[in-house]
């Protein structure tokens, strides 16, 4: 019997897909390491404090913007549906964007912390988060795989550009925000270049009708995608916030460089091979007369070793190479940066392992909302073991190890939980 594999072109495709999105991700994170390791040594640790409450307030607006109803294009099976909401999703985004920058730009006696910030490179950040999300997925959706991929590394090409030249003229933080908000832009140009020829045969679908229609009946699935999604870009507000008041801004500023060089991109590397793995397992139901249950379960457990064996082996390489690689690229002010590293590596393997299954129980029709409760769940114990660890010890490499500990446990438990339902959902679909 063919196994489920097979089913959309062969284990072969799988893997080309998923290899053009990772090698596409692994090299735009080189290109950011190689940037980052410039541009620090013309931005201070503070600096990059402030940088990381920009990304901290822009990233749950982004969110918002769109009411995550672009997570729900892979479950749309009609280009009619998928065009507007693509529609829906860009107009919601534009002019949520327009008025909270408005509202703030109006407001700044209520907004006194917001009172450096710069309304651009907020607007900005909003509208390229937002839109990035937007076109990532649809090109998941056209199979655009390699547009993703290209549109990574042009975009972290781009970015650390513009980043190492305003930093070179002392744009401080707004150097790092504008960067990166133009790097965005970029990555959604090169998606937009990829699905120019599928968005001109279906826009004759377009109507306001339709568009309300489709944003009715896809709610449940948005409203299921959104809490997690805000509770996850949340835990970085408050974590920052919880750092820079118990060990001062510059660790939060070591806090968001580990960030920007290791966490983001393994969530952007874990999100981008879980669509290849939903595209997949979205399919599952039509396997009743071809495959016993027996060897559907098998290609579960075969995707659930693969992720826990990529856990593993950057769990390793963080471990092993992490303090000698940052101590040699990095100035001495970011000394701190390679055992900050050390100290998350058992987090950033299990929450690798974990991010990249995520998919997988939703795509193959189980019951979704308890796993939406897991997921706000552990955003708020991140957030709490960063609150107690303040408490317990005295700088933040020291904090990271209790936090790191408390979050590889929680997603061990996560990995057991999806594996547990999906099985059973694949025995119920036979």
């Amino acid at each position: 019997m063919r196994k489920f594999w097979h089913f959309k072109g062969g284990r072969g495709e799988l893997f080309r897909n998923a290899g053009l999105v990772a090698s596409g991700t692994l090299i735009a994170q080189a290109v950011n390491f190689v940037g980052y390791a410039v541009s620090t040594r013309f931005l201070s640790p503070s600096e990059f404090g402030v940088f990381a409450a920009h990304v901290a307030i822009s990233s749950p607006l982004a969110i918002l913007a769109t009411g995550r109803y672009e997570a729900v294009f892979l479950r749309a099976n009609s280009h009619s549906r998928i065009i507007n909401l693509l529609a829906l999703c860009v107009c919601c985004s534009i002019v949520f964007s327009l008025v909270v920058v408005g509202v703030i730009s109006f407001s700044f006696e209520f907004f006194e912390f917001l009172s450096k910030f710069n309304l651009y490179a907020l607007f900005v950040l909003i509208i390229g988060q937002s839109l990035l999300n937007i076109f990532t997925q649809l090109a998941n959706f056209n199979h655009q795989y390699r547009a993703i991929g290209f549109a990574r590394v042009a975009g972290a090409f781009l970015t650390q550009f513009a980043v190492i030249l305003m930093a070179i003229n002392g744009g401080g933080a707004n150097s790092l925000s504008f960067g990166l908000a133009l790097g965005m832009l970029t990555s959604v140009a090169f998606l937009l270049r990829g699905n120019c020829g599928w968005m001109k045969d279906n826009i004759r679908f377009i109507s306001v009708s339709r568009s309300r229609g489709v944003g009715r009946r896809y709610r449940d699935l948005a409203i299921f995608n959104a809490p997690q999604a805000l509770a996850s870009a949340f835990q970085d507000t408050f974590a920052i916030a919880i750092i820079t008041v118990q060990f001062g801004p510059s660790a939060a500023g070591l806090y968001a460089l580990n960030n920007r060089l290791l966490r983001a991109p393994i969530s952007i590397f874990a999100e981008s091979i879980g669509r290849v793995l939903q595209r997949y397992f979205s399919d599952l139901g039509s396997l009743n007369a071809v495959s016993r249950v027996r060897e559907r379960r098998r290609s579960l457990n075969e995707a659930v070793v693969g992720a826990a064996a990529l856990g593993f082996v950057l769990f390793g390489i963080a471990w092993a190479l992490g303090p000698a690689v940052a101590d040699y690229l990095f100035s001495d002010q970011w000394s701190e940066l390679g055992g900050l590293i050390r100290a998350a590596a058992p987090y950033y393997g299990a929450h690798l392992a974990a991010a990249t299954l995520i998919a997988i129980p939703v795509a193959a029709g189980a019951k979704y909302r308890l796993l939406s409760i897991f997921g706000v769940f552990g955003s708020a114990l991140y957030v709490a073991s960063f609150g107690l660890a303040g408490l317990l010890t005295a700088n933040i490499v020291g904090a990271f190890h209790f936090v790191s500990a408390i979050m590889a446990g929680y997603f061990l438990m996560l990995i057991f939980y999806i594996y547990r339902i999906t099985r059973a959902r694949i025995g119920a679909v036979n």
